[in-house]
């Protein structure tokens, strides 16, 4: 008998001995799935201090609670954290994250839909101080089960932001495809810092450019069938900030090839002075924004710049902004040095050089005047903010 005892004995000390708890049971309702509470995992309490999520439950502000019947709406206030100091504040952005093995407490949020691709949602992302579940969970007026719906322009624009920290690919619900605003969109480089907008990437100053309300340029604007007439209100942001930085080649969807204004094409110069007697105007060059601007007023808008023979004279008229008729030619010719130094020669069938005005007709005004007048009305006219 004493034998069996002593074969016996030993298994029955294997069967009877418990497996390692994982924590006081007590407390396990504070995750949402309660199977996933860890109360010996360490936990980073306010202050600083360190201990078991066991442990610092005890001591924390819901530690009288009725654990066995806890929930969000009566124990947490509903998840509100508005006040920083609160309950709710102190469980999910405390206990939450170090003690529920999913991260989620039983006032979690879903908050996936910030993104374009819900999938790519990041709680533990960091938006200042604070993962991207609690910080969310301070902001008001988003239905979170449709933030696709929101109808304040600086809603939106705070979407977009917290996009770049909590969406794994950098996108929020209001990312759209942008490449078509380069002249080749492989191009685009969305992640790009336009640094004249502050810290805003291409991706964001293309939805909006970051001021107010009533002065977005860009955003709502066709980006899957994009024309260069669709941004002719966002010109000078296209030419002067954004296309330079978000486009590798610099070229923007309204970017054109002026070379063939001159007699010899190869003369062309981009970063020559559009009014050589202008200085310290850093548009003011002749492939920049005044010249795109002014090739957009032309009277013939549909103009065929790279065959110029197939134009008139009057073709390349346009309107000044005081309401007069100026020849684009003529003022190259005279003014610029966007065909060579000293203005070169300027291409045109049956133009007369520009000092025999009479080819131009009663209408044009005479070189002096231009002269005089055309580098102050280009500088004044042309010269818009965003």
């Amino acid at each position: 008998m004493d034998k069996l005892l002593l074969l016996f004995i030993p298994i029955a000390l294997v069967v009877i001995v418990p497996t390692p708890c994982l924590g006081n049971a007590n407390y396990k309702n504070i995750c949402l799935n309660s199977s996933n509470y860890n109360g010996s995992a360490t936990v980073t309490v306010s202050g600083g201090a360190t201990g078991t999520c066991d442990a610092k439950i005890a001591t924390s502000s819901f530690q009288g609670k009725n654990f066995a019947t806890l929930s969000c709406i009566n124990d947490f206030d509903n998840g509100d954290t508005m006040n920083s100091n609160g309950i709710a504040s102190e469980l999910i952005r405390y206990f939450e994250p170090d003690c529920c093995t999913d991260k989620k407490s039983i006032c979690w949020k879903d908050f996936s839909k910030l993104c374009k691709t819900p999938s790519n949602y990041n709680g533990d992302g960091m938006l200042g101080n604070y993962r991207c579940d609690f910080y969310l969970t301070t902001q008001s007026g988003i239905d979170w089960s449709d933030p696709s719906s929101t109808a304040s322009a600086d809603k939106q624009a705070f979407i977009v932001q917290w996009g770049k920290s909590c969406c794994s690919d950098g996108k929020s619900v209001f990312h759209d495809d942008y490449s078509k605003i380069c002249k080749n969109p492989s191009t685009y480089i969305g992640t790009n810092i336009v640094t004249s907008m502050g810290t805003s990437n291409c991706d964001e100053v293309m939805f909006l450019n970051m001021k107010s309300e009533t002065q977005y340029t860009f955003r709502n604007k066709p980006f899957a069938t994009l024309k260069c007439s669709d941004l002719k209100d966002s010109l000078y942001s296209l030419e002067k900030s954004v296309a330079p930085t978000c486009c590798s080649d610099k070229k923007s969807i309204c970017d054109r090839d002026y070379s063939k204004l001159c007699k010899d094409p190869s003369t062309y110069n981009k970063d020559g002075k559009f009014s050589k007697d202008v200085t310290g105007d850093e548009d003011n060059v002749c492939g920049g924004y005044n010249f795109a601007k002014i090739m957009a007023v032309m009277k013939k808008n549909d103009l065929n710049i790279s065959n110029v023979d197939s134009n008139t004279c009057a073709d390349y008229d346009f309107l000044n902004g005081d309401g007069t008729t100026i020849n684009l030619l003529t003022y190259m010719e005279d003014m610029s040095t966007c065909c060579g130094a000293n203005g070169g020669g300027v291409a045109k069938n049956g133009c007369k050089a520009a000092l025999d005005t009479t080819a131009f007709g009663p209408k044009s005004i005479s070189i002096g005047a231009i002269s005089f007048i055309l580098p102050m009305i280009v500088m004044a006219y042309f010269h818009c903010a965003i």
